[in-house]
């Protein structure tokens, strides 16, 4: 997109804010260095920032694949809600909506740069459209972008609430995405050895008695 506009809310993608260079232009929490969400218009509120930044946080932390050298890497989700974006006169808002979503993806940098796999998650409120932007090493079997458009807009539509339908579309990709295995905790742990130990008795003490029962 070719242009800029004189009104402050309306954005293209070299205009609006990047979360880790300006956070404090994104969200309302002080003091951090980046985020991966946002917000500049302060749709949502900080608690709901907070909580959206945590289901982010869980891809980072659970959702993985291997790529280049057959190293794990692993995914990398932004969330930008735009008020309204720039559209020139030759273009359709759906055309509009995904070159916005595409660059700005670029832009931040999302994704590892051996992989390719930045995926960025776009609300546009004018326009109301949910558009998902992804590299090229985003896997298609794990991704569909219509699936996960039509997820955001039930729950969307269900609730009018932005950030649930976030936090539910960004929980579902969770799901979607390769995740590596729940570890145990040492309790658990602990919990599994002392019923193992458990069926161990139980049966030596059976053998035990049957052998007994036999030599009488």
């Amino acid at each position: 997109m070719i242009g800029y506009s004189n009104d402050e809310n309306i954005y293209d993608e070299n205009s609006f804010p990047d979360p880790f260079t300006h956070p404090e232009e994104c969200v309302l929490s002080l003091g951090i260095s980046h985020t991966w969400l946002c917000d500049p218009s302060r749709f949502l509120s900080i608690e709901q920032q907070i909580n959206i930044e945590a289901e982010l946080l869980k891809i980072r932390d659970t959702n993985f694949h291997k790529c280049s050298n057959n190293s794990v890497y692993y995914y990398q989700v932004s969330v930008a809600i735009v008020p309204e974006i720039f559209v020139s006169k030759n273009e359709t808002y759906e055309n509009a909506a995904q070159q916005f979503s595409e660059k700005l993806l670029r832009k931040w940098g999302i994704g590892n740069s051996p992989c390719h796999d930045g995926i960025l998650l776009v609300y546009i409120k004018n326009l109301g459209k949910f558009v998902i932007a992804k590299r090229e090493g985003v896997e298609e079997k794990y991704i569909n972008e219509n699936e996960i458009k039509k997820h955001f807009m039930n729950i969307y539509f269900a609730s009018g609430s932005i950030s649930r339908a976030l936090i539910e579309s960004i929980s579902f990709m969770n799901k979607k995405l390769p995740s590596k295995p729940t570890e145990l905790t040492n309790t658990a742990k602990m919990f599994l050895i002392l019923i193992l130990f458990y069926i161990i008795s139980i049966i030596i003490l059976y053998v035990t008695t049957l052998m007994y029962s036999k030599s009488l």
